[in-house]
């Protein structure tokens, strides 16, 4: 789904990973590591830059446009039992209530908030030291365990994503029973989609594509110094260090887009089902 928001013609970051899972296969010998350095590593380039240009930091803001003080007077009397049956509507193939998705959206944000752009940062940090020291073409130490860290995080939360979906469905609509355990639980919904929101909108999406573009132009500038034999007794460690820390900075950043997509749809699930709830309580009037 992703990928075709953005308008992939293929996928950046399958090809990425597939590439440093070569590089990683190969770094074992210096017949490895020289084959690395001058042709693994600028085609990790040049999909980490089609990547970037594809990811846009040009998304809306997170807002519940419909009034929730109005609508939790609206409801104010109401029996539930009355109101399950009413029309409500969801992300697509949503099967849980609102409060449950809401819970794991927070913790995927909040990974967002914590790491995308620190990932970037710290990748930006090493490529400069590469750049500019020539100790750190030689040897460095190994990002291994940092990133497998980060990647199993990712996974981790993407699976609790997909339990909150049915696989295949694109089921938008739903009752008002599927979406609310009681009356009261909209005031735990509102307050937690305010929270996951608040936390999107900290995220410094400008930053975020700057950071990409200062990564990517950083790679320009080491596959050049590669062409120019600057790279000459590069250990293993080094290449695996240029490809993962790609592969994982663009993994952040597809996280977040796609987090941050599933805030705005389920921002207007929630406001569709209030407004049509409260159309409907005001019809019967």
């Amino acid at each position: 789904m992703l990928a075709n928001k953005l308008n992939y013609k293929t996928d950046p970051m399958k090809e990425m990973e597939h590439l440093r899972d070569l590089i990683s296969n190969e770094s074992f010998s210096m017949q490895g590591i020289v084959h690395s350095l001058q042709n693994l590593i600028p085609s990790i380039q040049k999909n980490f830059q089609s990547f970037v240009h594809s990811f846009s930091e040009k998304t809306p803001a997170v807002q519940l446009k419909s009034s929730e003080r109005d609508f939790m007077k609206l409801l104010d009397g109401r029996v539930y039992l009355n109101l399950s049956p009413l029309m409500a509507f969801v992300p697509e193939g949503l099967v849980v209530p609102y409060i449950e998705y809401l819970a794991v959206l927070k913790e995927a944000v909040q990974h967002c908030h914590d790491t995308t752009l620190k990932t970037l940062n710290e990748y930006s940090m090493y490529l400069a030291q590469i750049i500019t020291n020539r100790q750190f073409k030689i040897t460095t130490m190994p990002h291994d365990k940092m990133y497998a860290t980060m990647e199993k995080a990712r996974a981790a939360m993407n699976a609790k994503v997909a339990k909150c979906f049915k696989t295949g469905s694109t089921k938008a609509e739903a009752t008002y029973a599927d979406v609310v355990n009681r009356n009261a639980e909209w005031v735990d919904v509102f307050h937690l989609l305010d929270q996951v929101g608040h936390i999107a909108n900290t995220i410094p999406r400008d930053d975020l594509h700057k950071k990409a573009d200062e990564c990517n132009n950083q790679l320009e500038i080491i596959i050049k110094q590669i062409r120019n034999n600057e790279f000459e007794g590069a250990g293993p460690e080094v290449t695996n260090n240029l490809s993962n820390g790609a592969y994982q900075s663009g993994s952040e950043l597809e996280f977040f887009a796609a987090t941050y997509f599933r805030v705005l749809v389920i921002t207007t699930s929630v406001g569709d089902t209030m407004q049509k709830v409260t159309e409907v309580l005001k019809q019967a009037k």
